[in-house]
């Protein structure tokens, strides 16, 4: 008798346990599909365009632009700002500090570069792309002679890819240009991961690059900020990466998406996380030195 009576007790915990954590996780969901009304409820779960279509191939760019941003500063040393986490539409402080952002250029002077290290707009919206295209003209205006985009996963919000290469320059989230004797590689980590095809392609390009090289990607690709959270989904992925480039001649790799500053030495190269602009207010000004393959960099604070 005694042991029906537990057994039935035991049922009847278990039965309400289980109803309890159903109840949790139902709220949890709840709260989470409210939250994320503004990001696009309907992709809570899935979201079109996945890296293997927005990456099928990596472009190479060489249009005028950049032709003249080479041929300006090649064989020299020369400055690059670079801006992350802008998330235009958040708040009032993407503005305001893009604001400080330009006047800031202003008073430098001779900032010959510009890299946006990714999640530009905060819900992926086209008019909150259309933000960053004014704050990029403005920073031409004031001399900047070309500015190039990295694709963060908030800009893929809202189905905010088809927007993304309609409007950001150079209309691509994977792609290659050369400055004088360095290569640029910029990759495709919004998704978490760059994929099977991506990390093929970037290999084969990178053993057939004599060139020195510099990597931007939005995800950290092994940054310790934040406890390596906010880094690649797989460990492994990221120690490919980390042995690509050490062995194919890569200089200096930045990033974003953590939203505070970050720095590894890997001796062959560095590794630096550039904070959020919107939440931190702090941008980078890296220094490149062709002659003798060097980049130095600072932390700007405002």
């Amino acid at each position: 008798m005694r042991g029906t009576r537990l057994e039935k007790r035991n049922a009847s915990f278990w039965t309400e346990s289980a109803v309890g954590k159903m109840l949790s996780i139902l709220c949890v969901l709840s709260l989470f599909l409210v939250s994320s009304c503004e990001y696009g409820i309907g992709e809570g779960f899935y979201r079109p365009h996945d890296v293997s279509e927005r990456a099928s191939s990596l472009t190479v760019v060489s249009d005028s632009d950049t032709e003249i941003l080479s041929s300006s500063v090649g064989g020299r040393k020369y400055r690059v700002l670079a801006v992350s986490d802008i998330h235009f539409g958040k708040n009032g402080n993407a503005d305001s500090n893009a604001r400080k952002v330009l006047e800031w250029v202003r008073m430098q002077g001779d900032i010959d570069m510009c890299i946006n290290v990714g999640d530009t707009a905060d819900h992926g919206r086209a008019e909150e792309l259309d933000s960053f295209v004014s704050f990029e003209n403005e920073l031409k205006s004031l001399g900047v002679k070309n500015v190039y985009s990295c694709l963060g996963n908030h800009d893929l919000y809202n189905s905010g890819w088809e927007s993304w290469k309609e409007k950001v320059y150079p209309n691509a989230s994977f792609y290659t240009f050369t400055i004088g004797s360095i290569s640029y590689y910029f990759i495709d980590s919004a998704s978490g991961s760059l994929g099977k095809a991506q990390m093929k392609m970037l290999d084969d390009a990178m053993k057939a690059d004599e060139n020195k090289k510099i990597v931007v990607s939005h995800y950290p690709i092994h940054s310790e900020v934040l406890m390596g959270f906010c880094g690649l989904q797989e460990t492994k992925e990221s120690d490919l990466l980390l042995d690509m480039f050490y062995s194919n001649g890569v200089i200096q790799v930045i990033e974003g998406h953590s939203h505070v500053y970050g720095e590894n030495d890997f001796k062959r190269f560095k590794e630096v996380n550039v904070p959020s602009l919107c939440k931190e207010g702090h941008w980078v000004l890296f220094t490149v030195d062709e002659e003798n393959m060097k980049v130095s960099h600072r932390l700007i604070k405002r």
